[in-house]
């Protein structure tokens, strides 16, 4: 699936509940599952909200997820998650897809990728930090002092939509960033889940599910109305999302990613127009500077056929200005 459309970002993002007179607050508005914003609610943003960070920032769906991956924790409700995803104008090199946490107790950071890059755990270590940094800021930690702190448990996740072929269950950052193949003697290591797929019908079976048709349509149709539609049509009729897609923000991402693929692809085509023009006008200028070292052209008709005079011209071409 194309990566531009699953790291898309809204230009609404909804403001992290958070109250700057008591730590994190918890109860029915944090359910609401809004974006993380330590800096000043008033800046805007320039991202787009894709599908997947759509779709898990809403309670009911990242609790589908969080029960996937722990399916033994059937206590947590919606009430017990307080996203953490990190996305603000002025760290906009910086912003994951997903993080979430769990009662306190447990950090999980997911990423989507349609492209396998070990890469991912040098991220997921900024991401963390960063994370880390607004929860000990909100949580009022004295990480300074004598007393003991305790920070949730980190899980990391990357849901992987593309071939799988003999790629790991698992990356780390002591073997694939480091090259060490034991960590024995590494002080920080990092290691990350990846998911290739999950059970028929669950929430990230459909996501992956979701990416794969729609990238089979954007290779059958390219990227038109007609590939979005089609996406939208099969996963209605195979039940995939179902529920999201029949909704109309889910349509709207679509089509505002499209819309912007097409404005992308014409700015693109402007600037080869451009570069080719360029192109003309130096092998014309470079044709006239040769004919006048020839002393087959005077430097006075080359500089008027390129409308120069001809002291610009000379100094351009090299050339010994004539007095």
């Amino acid at each position: 699936m194309n990566s531009d459309f699953l790291m898309m970002r809204e230009q609404t993002s909804r403001p992290f509940v958070f109250d700057s007179s008591s730590p994190l607050k918890k109860g029915p508005e944090c359910s609401k599952l809004t974006l993380m914003e330590s800096f000043d609610a008033h800046v805007k943003r320039n991202t787009k909200d894709s599908i997947f960070c759509d779709l898990f920032s809403r309670p009911e769906y990242c609790l589908q997820l969080y029960r996937v991956l722990h399916p033994e924790d059937t206590d947590v409700r919606e009430e017990n998650i307080v996203l953490m995803t990190l996305s603000t104008l002025m760290m906009r090199s910086r912003y994951n897809d997903l993080g979430f946490l769990v009662k306190d107790r447990l950090l999980v950071l997911v990423e989507c990728q349609s492209t396998f890059t070990e890469n991912i755990l040098v991220r997921f270590i900024l991401y963390l930090a960063d994370t880390y940094n607004r929860y000990i800021n909100k949580m009022n930690l004295n990480i300074y002092g004598s007393k003991k702190v305790r920070l949730p448990i980190p899980e990391l996740y990357v849901i992987y939509h593309g071939e799988r072929g003999n790629k790991p269950d698992e990356i780390f950052l002591s073997k694939d960033i480091f090259g060490v193949n034991s960590a024995d003697n590494i002080f920080v290591d990092v290691k990350a889940r990846i998911i290739y797929d999950s059970t028929p019908g669950d929430i990230i079976n459909q996501f992956i599910t979701f990416a794969r048709v729609f990238d089979k349509q954007i290779r059958t149709y390219d990227r038109t109305r007609q590939a979005v539609e089609e996406t939208l049509r099969i996963c209605k009729d195979q039940d995939v999302l179902r529920a999201y897609l029949e909704e109309e923000e889910a349509a709207e991402i679509m089509f505002t990613w499209l819309d912007e693929q097409k404005a992308k692809k014409f700015e693109e085509e402007e600037i080869r127009q451009e570069g080719r023009a360029e192109g003309r006008a130096e092998g014309e200028f470079d044709t006239l500077v040769c004919l006048v070292r020839k002393n087959l052209l005077s430097v006075k008709n080359a500089a008027e056929q390129v409308g120069m005079t001809e002291i610009a011209f000379c100094r351009k071409a090299g050339l010994k200005v004539r007095q």
